[in-house]
């Protein structure tokens, strides 16, 4: 899109938080029992999440979902530009998606794959948290009290997985399981 190329340094990121978010979200189908409709919505978020930081760092989360909304070359409608918006808006910090105006008027159901697709993105994020690419892919195994999320790394990650895991606070509370990242 037009869009992600208005912060070209961040499309790297960008290609690899869409890359581990959409393994995820194809690995834990059986679990969140989303469609393919759904994992547009997240490939979208994933690669337009970062393209606020065209204005600085502070506040980019909420400028790249205003950005998002706001955009009608996007070849979606404003139902689902809101939705993507919402979720690349949640990929950092605390997530209070119930104050946003635009939450409240999606049906449950939306708003309860915004939150699922929101926790994805919060830990792919974590994964590439210092932009380096070390994550290259993950595995995951959903079990009854805990998800495993196993990845391949180029380079030492620790400090990646330490970041995911914090960011899966969305995550364990949406899914009720452990997430275990190694």
């Amino acid at each position: 899109s037009a869009l992600s190329s208005l912060f070209p340094e961040r499309i790297p990121h960008s290609r690899t938080v869409t890359t581990l978010a959409l393994q995820i979200f194809d690995d834990l189908a059986a679990l969140h029992q989303m469609q393919a409709r759904e994992r547009f919505l997240l490939e979208y978020a994933c690669l337009l999440h970062d393209i606020g930081w065209k204005y600085g760092q502070k506040g980019h989360g909420k400028r790249s979902m205003d950005m998002i909304v706001s955009d009608e070359t996007l070849p979606v409608g404003i139902t689902d530009r809101g939705m993507v918006g919402l979720i690349s808006a949640a990929h950092r910090g605390n997530v209070r998606l119930d104050s946003n105006g635009f939450f409240s008027l999606l049906s449950p159901q939306q708003r309860n794959h915004v939150l699922m697709l929101a926790s994805l993105i919060r830990i792919a994020d974590g994964l590439d948290y210092l932009h380096l690419g070390s994550v290259t892919s993950v595995h995951c195994t959903a079990g009854t009290d805990k998800v495993v999320i196993e990845t391949s790394v180029q380079r030492d990650a620790s400090a990646e997985i330490e970041r995911s895991l914090q960011k899966g606070d969305l995550f364990t509370q949406i899914f009720e399981r452990t997430l275990v990242i190694r």
